[in-house]
């Protein structure tokens, strides 16, 4: 298990040392492919490897005004982070003290505070005050400082795989590409609130989780997919979720309403992690409790009927 230093900490190595540095906020296959080769880089020395993160993200800070959606909580992508593998994983505060340091001030401290041997770098990579130091740019800076830059290629699925294009991905009703993006399924996690019981009414009782407004999160409308409650020793329940404002008796907030098809149970105030698996259908108002109740038969036999669970590793690192 990685070693996760928070901002109150302050993490000395004697080095040497590879060390990535970024947003990471997708934990996605270009991400993992520095880690990768970070830890590889690592090996090859003989030393640790560290994966540096920021928070929050450094948009936040730059341009406060812009909408940032995030494609994970901070305790969802130090998770990741950590299950990918790395020594240590370090967040590193970003506020406008630090968005003025020069990447040489920066990467100077990182040699004496690290050991930095290695510093492992996409190939758009950039960094420092106005994002002023590209590959060519770091590269000799390397030189001056005494560490190796090494440059990993974009992976590539479709397209170059990036934060935005996963994003933009997730958002689409057809999650297929972002899975494969991402390598695993989206997922969101929370503590079960407890909504207006029409679900129990209706005979079919639902997980409720408020969704926070700056997440990203699948297209509205009904899904196939499977929820972790905490407690269950890791077990994930077939569910059918419903994602948006539940038009028919909705008051305008969207929500994400879980029914577990095979547990039975009270999850008022536990944890739970809904992925989501299989689009279904579009979220839609219906005349009535009658037609609504058939509507839902309907996407629990659709679900059944929806393909296996995916591999292990796509609910991975909470279940699986």
């Amino acid at each position: 298990m990685s070693d996760i230093v928070t901002p109150s900490e302050a993490l000395i190595l004697d080095g040497p040392t590879a060390v990535t540095i970024g947003k990471l906020d997708g934990v996605h296959l270009g991400h993992r492919a520095l880690i990768q080769a970070t830890r590889a880089a690592a090996d090859h020395l003989d030393g640790r490897s560290l994966v540096m993160t920021f928070w929050p993200h450094p948009l936040r800070v730059l341009r406060p005004t812009a909408r940032v959606p995030l494609l994970n909580s901070r305790e969802d992508r130090l998770d990741l982070l950590a299950h990918a593998g790395p020594d240590h994983v370090e967040v590193i505060p970003f506020d406008e003290e630090f968005a003025r340091r020069t990447a040489d001030d920066f990467l100077a401290e990182l040699r004496d505070r690290l050991g930095m041997a290695v510093l492992v770098v996409g190939r758009e990579a950039r960094m420092g005050t106005g994002r002023h130091a590209g590959v060519d740019e770091l590269s000799e800076i390397g030189r001056r400082l005494g560490f190796d830059l090494q440059v990993v290629d974009p992976v590539i699925v479709g397209q170059r795989v990036s934060s935005q294009m996963v994003r933009d991905l997730i958002e689409l009703p057809d999650l297929e590409r972002g899975v494969e993006s991402l390598g695993r399924l989206p997922s969101y996690a929370g503590r079960v609130a407890r909504g207006d019981r029409r679900g129990r009414e209706l005979g079919f009782p639902t997980a409720n989780l408020e969704i926070e407004p700056d997440r990203v999160v699948p297209a509205r409308g009904v899904y196939a997919g499977r929820v972790l409650v905490s407690g269950e020793d890791r077990a994930l329940q077939r569910a059918v979720i419903n994602l948006g404002t539940r038009p028919t008796f909705g008051d305008g907030r969207q929500l994400l309403e879980a029914h577990l098809l095979d547990f039975d149970g009270d999850l008022y105030d536990r944890s739970v992690r809904v992925y989501f698996e299989q689009y279904l259908r579009p979220e839609r108002r219906f005349a009535g409790v009658a037609e609504l109740k058939e509507q839902i038969d309907a996407d629990i036999a659709a679900a059944l009927a929806s393909p296996p669970a995916f591999p292990a590793e796509f609910y991975a690192p909470w279940a699986g």
